[in-house]
């Protein structure tokens, strides 16, 4: 029997963001090729923390808008939307002063110049509204993925030609500015919007108010997300952050980046099907369990191959890297189960509960982060990534209610056992043969070794519904507004 018009929407639309990932990681390897050679640690670590900085005022000048229109029922109205772009633009304009004297009292002028160019796209965010609330609430994942790849590429041919001039923090600046801006100006195309002159927050109280938890979570999460700029730099300096952002900006290219898209068809999805928990249930299990099998893989190959990955592809210069990639590596695995918990405790919890229970974990991992630090330098941070991320998923799992939760044996349980097999059978390798042998052989034997997991252990529930999932996937309409 073939599922419901919502569900199969959303397992389409996980199917092209996994040929997302399958297109995008050779772009993703070159780019932190492009990283490794032609920019030091230092430059990425400056980089970091820059970053972070400029995106303060679009973390808080959100107000949640843009996720209250997501989880509302009805389309939001255009009317409502060129206020909330209104109001994103007012936000931001008055806050650039502030960033730029930060930047330049911080740094210097030239840090100053970078740190206005790289506030160019927060600028511009706010005629995206619009564009960033349909895609999602449409589930229009295909032409996002599209751009995505286009927009890597730009990204990379602007990094590597100012990587070539010597450019240093400024060619990371240039290659993202470039790169948002084309983003940006693609999704207005899509979906045009004018913001209105003034944002009048009385036409926006409702959804201010729906919104605002969600815009709190919000910001914790862009703090949790941060920390290794905000507090790696003033408690290990601006190499060792480059290191730790490099680790993870891997991480995130190899898998994990997966498991943000495929959270961002869950929170959509189950927003559309929150009043009924049978469907809610088979989305959820599903979405951490292939997260799971899809993300973990090749996150558990990474870990396993650490150090030949380092010294054949990106240089002896990011060895000291190594034990955090692995790190990063574990950590990420249990993000791509807890993304799709947390997706869908979003929609059908009160927005407050998931605030309380971000703001616990945040002051958990930076208490962990201060105390790892005098035994493990550095490497405090994804240690307490890590370490606070595992308890928070069984957390997560148990608020949800009781359908909609996913078993610990069939969807969380074997595809750890299976990743498990990846990582051992990978490592083994590892240690044994030269580094390019080590890659090759390592890479086909961890493959192997979790499918042959999921095919043993799972014959007789997990694989059968594999198959069955594969067989929905027929072709239907790619974006548009859903039917129920």
């Amino acid at each position: 029997m073939a599922e419901p018009t919502i569900e199969r929407r959303a397992a389409r639309m996980t199917a092209v963001a996994t040929a997302r990932q399958v297109l995008s990681l050779p772009l993703g390897l070159v780019s932190g090729i492009v990283w490794a050679r032609l920019y030091t640690p230092t430059d990425v670590g400056r980089f970091g923390v820059l970053a972070f900085v400029v995106s303060l005022p679009a973390m808080v000048g959100d107000l949640g808008l843009s996720q209250a229109f997501v989880r509302q029922a009805p389309e939001p109205d255009d009317r409502e939307m060129a206020l909330a772009a209104s109001l994103q633009l007012w936000i931001a304009v008055l806050a650039a002063p502030a960033i730029l004297v930060a930047a330049r009292y911080g740094g210097s002028s030239q840090l100053a110049v970078l740190a206005a160019l790289l506030y160019l796209p927060t600028l511009l965010g706010g005629i995206a509204l619009r564009a960033n609330v349909l895609t999602v609430r449409r589930l229009d994942f295909a032409r996002l993925a599209a751009l995505d790849l286009v927009q890597q590429v730009g990204y990379i041919a602007v990094l590597w030609l100012l990587g070539r001039w010597g450019a240093g923090v400024g060619g990371l600046v240039g290659a993202t500015v470039a790169s948002q801006v084309l983003r940006t100006a693609v999704l207005v195309a899509w979906y045009p919007l004018f913001p209105a002159a003034l944002p009048r927050l009385g036409g926006l109280r409702r959804v201010v108010a729906a919104g605002l938890p969600l815009h709190l979570t919000g910001i914790v999460s862009g703090f949790h997300i941060g920390i290794t700029n905000w507090l790696g730099m003033p408690l290990f300096g601006p190499v060792a952050v480059g290191y730790l952002r490099w680790s993870l900006e891997m991480t995130n290219k190899v898998g994990a980046g997966l498991a943000y898209h495929i959270g961002r068809v869950v929170f959509p999805t189950v927003a559309l099907l929150q009043h009924d928990e049978a469907r809610v249930g088979r989305v959820v299990c599903r979405a951490v369990r292939y997260n799971a099998l899809l993300v973990g893989t090749p996150l558990a190959l990474l870990a396993g191959l650490a150090s030949p990955v380092i010294t054949a592809v990106f240089g002896d210069r990011w060895a000291p890297a190594g034990p955090a990639l692995q790190l990063f590596a574990l950590y990420m695995v249990a993000t791509s189960i807890l993304v799709p918990l947390e997706a869908a405790v979003r929609v059908v919890r009160p927005t407050t509960w998931l605030l309380g229970i971000v703001g616990a974990y945040f002051a958990v991992e930076v208490a962990l982060a201060l105390g790892f630090a005098p035994l493990a330098g550095w490497l405090a941070i994804p240690l307490a990534h890590l370490t606070a991320t595992v308890p928070l998923v069984a957390l997560l799992r148990r608020v949800l209610p009781a359908s909609a939760r996913p078993m610990w044996r069939g969807d969380v349980g074997l595809p750890l056992l299976a990743l498990a097999a990846a990582f051992a059978a990978s490592r083994a390798l590892a240690s044994a043969l030269a580094p390019w042998p080590a890659l090759i052989a390592g890479g086909l034997a961890g493959t192997a070794a979790a499918g042959a997991v999921v095919f043993v252990l799972g014959r007789g529930s997990v694989w059968p519904e594999l198959v069955r999932d594969l067989r929905q996937l027929a072709p239907g309409p790619a974006y548009g507004r859903v039917p129920q």
